[in-house]
């Protein structure tokens, strides 16, 4: 997707394609992706927890 989004930024006037611009988005692909990894399997134990009975 950023790199789609870059190519995009070529033909417009008064824009141009920046790496520092791909490698930027990567990063925030990349840390949103590392906080779902580690949000989801904390819901899941939290849900497992209820159907066992158990509070937090």
């Amino acid at each position: 997707v950023a790199v789609i989004d870059e190519i995009i930024q070529l033909f417009p006037a008064g824009r141009s394609c920046q790496v520092s611009d791909m490698l930027l988005d990567f990063c925030g692909v990349a840390f949103a992706a590392v906080i779902v990894m580690l949000i989801i399997p904390a819901i899941e134990n939290n849900r497992r927890k209820k159907r066992n009975g158990q509070s937090t």
